[in-house]
């Protein structure tokens, strides 16, 4: 609507985009663009009495306040777009006033001020070298290469939201391009609602007396990833922004750094416990109590074998670039070449109550993080492999359309309610009472 009043030289429907971006200017945390909106729709209303009926008609009647080429097709530009386009240009180009000139007041008016004068020369020189500079009355819109270009675009958008429906019922919040899930704190899809109350507190205030806050913008999707937690309240995190601001506290004073890192903040012995539990030793020591075989030595022809599921989410190196089915597909290709359709998958458990494994999950969800996503065939692999994985939910969601794939194509799957290894052994036992050969194929010490 915006572009429309600017392109027909709408005065009425202008002023009523304006008033409608108020509410966007606020919920965004655009606070200069909705103070100076704010002020330039008071004046623009009172604009009526400060001009003559005359000039004013023309202003809002015929267009006056847009600039056109011509007046053949439906092309206005905004005044601030023609000096951005047109004056600025002149200002940085080669001789422009920027190039090897100051700028000051007194420049800058004899700059634009010649103009008009430099126009008449360079008509008088077309005019006497019969040479002239002119450009077509097509508008870019209906050229060829423009035309084309935007079918190229339209069948892309279409082709995305074939594969990304924004009709579909998740029942959550969730981003239709990286599927990434949104928590009770996402608040961007009452905007409209969260910004009128920010156009509410300048309502008959002085200019100069209003204050906004941070806090009464609204929380996006990048909060998710981009966020900390303050006193129970969500802080949206730029974090080069934080880097530079350390950057320029070291610069300022090189020792002030080291003075405030040098304090224990801890609240319980670092040597004994982590952020989420007590410490515990390597699982590898546990190799120093098992005999080892060469491999050559081992029954792996003419065997069943038993894969640990954790071993086989991360023995594969996930391609780049990838959609969810594709690498459903190359996991199953992996287990069908490797250890054929008579092998037995068995995965950790992933449910919501406490379990054996919790502490353990907990503890590998600290060393790397990634937002819940919601996610399909179609969806695009944005995350790196081992961050994805690092979530339970993530990784449940992967297990069961895993689990599900591998099933019908005829390759037994089983989950266990917490940790898998015992499951594991239980099953490679199973099935060596019944078969003299099994293999169980996972990490050294499962």
């Amino acid at each position: 609507m915006y572009l429309r009043a600017e392109r027909t030289s709408d005065w009425d429907l202008h002023l009523y985009c304006v008033r409608s971006m108020l509410s966007i200017f606020h919920a965004a945390g655009h606070f200069q663009y909705a103070k100076s909106a704010h002020l330039y729709l008071q004046e623009m209303t009172e604009l009526k009495s400060r001009m003559s009926r005359n000039e004013f008609d023309q202003f809002i009647s015929s267009g006056f306040f847009t600039i056109r080429r011509t007046h053949d097709f439906w092309g206005c530009i905004s005044l601030d777009m023609a000096i951005e386009q047109s004056l600025m240009r002149l200002l940085k180009v080669q001789g422009g006033l920027t190039h090897g000139r100051g700028v000051s007041e007194n420049q800058l008016a004899y700059f634009v001020l010649s103009f008009p004068g430099c126009m008449k020369i360079c008509e008088a020189l077309e005019r006497l070298t019969g040479i002239s500079r002119a450009s077509t009355e097509q508008h870019v819109d209906l050229r060829d290469s423009r035309r084309a270009a935007d079918e190229r675009d339209y069948t892309s958008f279409k082709r995305w939201f074939e594969n990304h429906s924004p009709w579909a019922d998740s029942g959550s919040l969730h981003s239709l391009s990286t599927g990434i899930e949104g928590d009770k704190t996402i608040n961007c899809h009452d905007a409209f609602a969260v910004g009128s109350k920010g156009v509410a507190m300048m309502l008959n205030k002085a200019f100069g007396s209003v204050s906004l806050s941070r806090k009464s913008r609204v929380l996006s999707l990048a909060t998710v990833t981009d966020a900390i937690k303050v006193r129970d309240e969500v802080v949206p995190v730029n974090p080069q922004a934080l880097f530079m601001r350390l950057v320029w506290v070291i610069n300022r004073d090189p020792g002030s750094l080291s003075k405030y890192l040098s304090y224990e903040l801890a609240t319980r012995p670092p040597a004994l416990f982590d952020d989420i539990s007590m410490r515990k030793n390597a699982k590898s020591t546990l190799l120093e109590v098992f005999e080892s075989f060469p491999a050559s030595e081992l029954p792996l022809e003419d065997s069943q074998k038993v894969v640990d599921g954790g071993y086989l989410l991360r023995a594969l190196v996930w391609p780049k670039p990838a959609t969810f089915g594709a690498l459903i597909e190359a996991y199953i290709r992996h287990v069908i070449r490797h250890y054929s359709k008579d092998a037995t998958v068995i995965f950790d458990g992933y449910s919501e109550q406490m379990s054996t494994k919790t502490a353990e999950q907990k503890r590998r969800a600290s060393k790397r993080t990634s937002p819940n996503i919601h996610f399909d065939l179609q969806t695009t692999v944005t995350v790196p492999q081992a961050d994805f994985l690092s979530n339970s939910q993530n990784k449940a969601r992967l297990i069961n359309l895993l689990s599900q794939t591998l099933e019908s194509e005829g390759v037994r799957v089983r989950q266990a309610i917490a940790d898998a290894d015992a499951l594991i052994v239980k099953t490679a036992l199973d099935i060596a009472r019944e078969k003299n050969k099994v293999v169980v194929v996972g990490t050294p010490t499962c």
